[in-house]
């Protein structure tokens, strides 16, 4: 049998990982975002392609910035250290994977999509930011934070542009 000690033990150790893994999750989640703006170059109106190629463009930035990090000599034993997994992990997690898109997506369900996507990120990078203690790896989620909120700004423009035409 198992001992209350041993099942909150359990439980501890599954609500925390390192911050190593999670710039990994986070370089993981960049990559498929990079790969869903690219992919939808071929299915929007001509308009939204020079967003959709900035938004890859950054998205590739962003994770060329998250392997800087997991790379970082001076920051191995930041990066080694156990933390709580920040609650918007889940979500965070849950779009590593692309949506599943009807065969001919309007522009809304894509703007839709990639606007959900936008926020997850900026929230939890946001989260990301307050859990770490090195002002270094503070100052660069709270970058990403600010670049995602940009992101869903940019998304907002368009949006509206759109429903004006």
């Amino acid at each position: 049998m198992i001992s209350l000690s041993a099942e909150t033990d359990f439980e501890r150790l599954r609500s925390q990982s390192t911050v190593a893994a999670l710039i990994g999750t986070a370089i993981e989640f960049e990559a498929q975002a990079e790969r869903f703006y690219r992919g939808l170059l071929i299915q929007v109106r001509e308009e939204l392609r020079p967003l959709l190629t900035e938004l890859a463009d950054e998205e590739q930035g962003h994770r060329t910035r998250l392997q800087a990090l997991a790379a970082s000599p001076e920051l191995a034993d930041t990066l080694r250290a156990s933390v709580e997994v920040p609650l918007t992990l889940s979500a965070f997690e849950g779009l590593l994977q692309p949506p599943a898109l009807p065969d001919d997506p309007s522009d809304d369900d894509l703007l839709d999509y990639a606007m959900v996507r936008e926020r997850v990120a900026a929230q939890h990078y946001a989260a990301l930011a307050d859990l770490t203690t090195n002002a270094a790896m503070r100052a660069a989620f709270a970058y990403l934070a600010d670049e995602e909120v940009n992101h869903v700004a940019q998304l907002a423009e368009r949006w509206g542009r759109m429903s004006e035409d």
